[in-house]
């Protein structure tokens, strides 16, 4: 398995077009999510939860997920949308992100959701069904969100799915990851107060679905230090 790292500079209009130009991140719903998610950080490492508005993204709100962090070992759905709900046959809000995932390879993912949380980057998880013979396969995305304390303790991620579904509940062994450093500055300014979901009341992430307006707090966050972007090879098994 290879693990490899882009960086995203702050303020890069190019970014999203580089994306688009990859391999791995083809998948419209994909694109779609990580350009919104983009237009919101603004040049900062990652944008707030509160700042996310389920009504512009309703392309991809059905495989839409948001996950809350508080340790390597318990990461939790806050919110799931309906076609990952129906892939896994059950609600999924509250539960271990784990779950998605064979037993071989959840440690896995715990390593990977906790390294980006600790220094924040965009990841890209391709994933396989083994109890379809590899024949559903599907594709991850991770993006770090900082909660109302200003703390990266919030993921927005989307799963899309090729191939059949024919069982349930689906869990995916772990293919292949690729992870974008992201350069950008956390700052002091308070963010815009935005029509999504209250983090107190979340509800089933369905398509017309919606909660009223947040108004986030003031929030204190530290600045990091941006830099020039660079490849780099992090780890290659």
């Amino acid at each position: 398995m290879g693990y490899f790292m882009r960086d995203v500079s702050a303020g890069d209009s190019t970014v999203t077009p580089l994306f688009r130009k990859d391999r791995f991140m083809q998948d419209p719903i994909i694109v779609d999510l990580l350009s919104y998610w983009e237009s919101l950080r603004a040049g900062r490492v990652a944008p707030m939860r509160s700042e996310v508005d389920p009504r512009e993204i309703t392309g991809s709100l059905e495989n839409t997920f948001v996950l809350e962090y508080n340790d390597s070992l318990d990461v939790r759905f806050r919110l799931a949308g309906i076609k990952l709900c129906e892939l896994m046959g059950m609600e999924l809000r509250g539960m271990p992100a784990r779950a998605l995932i064979e037993l071989g390879h959840r440690d896995e993912l715990s390593r990977i959701i906790d390294d980006m949380i600790n220094d924040p980057k965009i990841v890209e998880v391709q994933l396989c069904s083994n109890a379809n013979k590899g024949s559903l396969r599907a594709r991850m995305l991770l993006l770090p969100m900082q909660d109302q304390k200003g703390k990266i303790a919030r993921i927005l991620g989307c799963m899309t799915t090729h191939g059949p579904s024919m069982q349930h509940p689906q869990r995916f062994e772990i293919e292949a990851v690729k992870t974008t450093r992201i350069v950008g500055v956390m700052d002091a300014t308070e963010p815009q107060p935005a029509v999504g979901f209250a983090e107190e009341d979340e509800p089933f992430m369905g398509p017309t679905t919606f909660s009223k307006p947040e108004m986030p707090e003031r929030v204190q966050t530290q600045r990091l230090v941006a830099g020039k972007p660079y490849l780099r090879l992090v780890k290659d098994d």
